[in-house]
């Protein structure tokens, strides 16, 4: 099985630690957060896993490009989830991927994540829950995702956890360049394409996305 870890943002929330250390690289108890992810990946079975590096990349090739079954795809120029995504489309070679944001600490069951999607023959399966400072999310009454923003239709807000898995055949609509992954998950349900949330609970889940949720964390 295969997954990706989005690893090559700015980290801009983070400044100015994030200028001398790509997040994805903050250690969480003297132990890179990259690699934290790559472990229970690779626990969870997936042996062969994207990493995509922009910002201070040269770190993220020292800290995993050396690792059995790791593929590092660089980026001359930041292309965004969905733009990163296409760039290694490739790679995928037509297989469902499982994607993680590389700058989430949590405990989600990775494998549970990808046989939800099997099972349910998604184009796209996102893990989300009830957090209600990143509830944006609308879902309707059977857990079909309606917008990634608050609606009127909406039967309850929830929480994208940044764990995913799509069909990778799908990435043949993104255009090359800079794009969001959400924002083609938008123009894709707007088409008819259903995107299911996977509720998930019982778990420990942080965004370390300032100095002050990096501390909260520790």
């Amino acid at each position: 099985m295969k997954a990706m870890i989005l690893a090559a943002g700015l980290g801009t929330r983070l400044q100015p630690y994030s200028l001398v250390r790509p997040k994805p690289l903050f250690p969480i108890l003297n132990t890179p957060l990259l690699l934290h992810t790559l472990q229970r990946l690779k626990l969870a079975g997936f042996h062969d896993v994207a990493i995509n590096c922009h910002h201070l990349a040269p770190q993220i090739r020292e800290c995993a490009g050396g690792i059995e079954g790791v593929q590092l795809f660089y980026e001359d120029d930041v292309l965004g989830t969905g733009g990163g995504l296409k760039n290694a489309v490739a790679w995928f070679d037509g297989d469902p991927v499982l994607v993680t944001n590389g700058d989430i600490y949590h405990d989600l069951d990775f494998m549970q994540i990808m046989d939800h999607h099997l099972q349910h023959k998604n184009i796209a399966t996102l893990a989300c829950h009830s957090y209600p400072r990143f509830n944006k999310v609308s879902l309707g009454k059977d857990g079909e995702i309606l917008q990634f923003s608050p609606c009127s239709e909406a039967h309850k807000l929830v929480a994208f956890t940044g764990v995913h898995v799509l069909e990778s055949h799908v990435l043949s609509a993104v255009s090359p360049g800079f794009s969001s992954i959400l924002d083609c998950y938008n123009a894709w349900i707007k088409k008819g394409t259903r995107v299911q949330a996977m509720m998930v609970r019982d778990h420990f889940w942080l965004d370390m996305g300032t100095p002050a949720d990096y501390l909260d964390l520790h």
